[in-house]
């Protein structure tokens, strides 16, 4: 297959462009080309995603079997790559996330109705609400024949966020970290786990509209400090109150997962973050050791 990855030179979007090489597909990576880098064996398109002028100069005059949207982040965006492939692509794998959905533990994929939400075009929105109205006019407005991936959390050695090593870096240190609700559990994927769901809902299933994607097994923060606090050898500080630098990344206000019973029905097998979850930590703490 002809494969075209907006936005593939870092963490799991160059996972899935590596995946999709091994694959045997022949892909494209369309980025600014500013950050990160590009696999081997790989076309690269230089252009501004947020800018259709720039797209539609590189990119509309081709066609591809799937193209993979990791880095649309609202509705002007959305209409964009409405504009830019419109009958020219067979399938447009959009990568959204867990945060699309109201509050509330589980969430299943019509918790939140990309169909019913208003559209407010532009870019002048937080991320969870940039989410939701390029999911608003992807299934409102646009033409092409998508599917909305909703993830979440996204771990591995390879996250450039750094958010797992946030807290094993201040429980090293001594330092505090704020949990508004610290037994509250979440959902994971793992950066490679992420990678093998994308390709394969882009090229080994027809489905369109909305999925969720999430490893199986919930963990719980208080839990994850205790792993920290026992592979360090020092007792996590749990501040009281939030200030500029300690709140956690996953410091969410109740218990937030997604239901993957839908990927599963169409045949995926989801891991359990309860088996690698705790590795990792391990890995993230020994890579740490090495600089300190």
């Amino acid at each position: 297959m002809k494969v075209l990855v907006l936005g593939g030179s870092r963490f799991f979007g160059k996972r899935l462009v590596e995946k999709a090489i091994s694959a045997g597909h022949e892909v494209t990576v369309l980025s600014r080309l500013q950050s990160g880098d590009i696999p081997k064996g790989v076309e690269a398109i230089k252009a501004d995603r947020t800018d259709l002028d720039s797209i539609q100069a590189a990119a509309s005059h081709r066609e591809w079997d799937v193209v993979y949207d990791q880095i649309c982040f609202n509705s002007r965006e959305a209409a964009i790559a409405d504009e830019v492939f419109r009958n020219k692509v067979g399938r447009y794998v959009f990568t959204s996330s867990m945060s699309v959905f109201p509050k509330g533990p589980a969430r299943h994929e019509d918790t939140f109705d990309p169909q019913a939400h208003p559209i407010k075009m532009g870019n002048d929105f937080d991320y969870a609400e940039g989410k939701r109205q390029a999911e608003a006019y992807l299934f409102q407005r646009s033409s092409l024949p998508a599917l909305s991936v909703r993830i979440p959390f996204v771990v591995g050695m390879d996250d450039y966020t750094r958010r797992v090593h946030f807290h094993i870096e201040r429980t090293m240190k001594g330092l505090p970290i704020y949990f508004p609700v610290p037994k509250a559990r979440v959902c994971l994927i793992q950066s490679e786990e992420a990678a093998d769901f994308l390709l394969w809902a882009g090229t080994q299933i027809d489905e369109t509209g909305l999925v969720n994607a999430a490893a199986d097994g919930l963990i719980a923060l208080n839990e994850m400090m205790d792993c920290i606090g026992d592979l360090t050898g020092k007792l996590p500080v749990l501040a009281k109150e939030k200030e500029a630098d300690n709140h956690s990344p996953y410091g969410v206000p109740s218990d937030i997962f997604m239901i993957t019973d839908k990927a599963k029905t169409l045949g995926y097998q989801f891991t359990d973050s309860n088996d690698w979850f705790p590795k990792l930590l391990k890995q993230i703490h020994a890579e740490l050791l090495k600089v300190a």
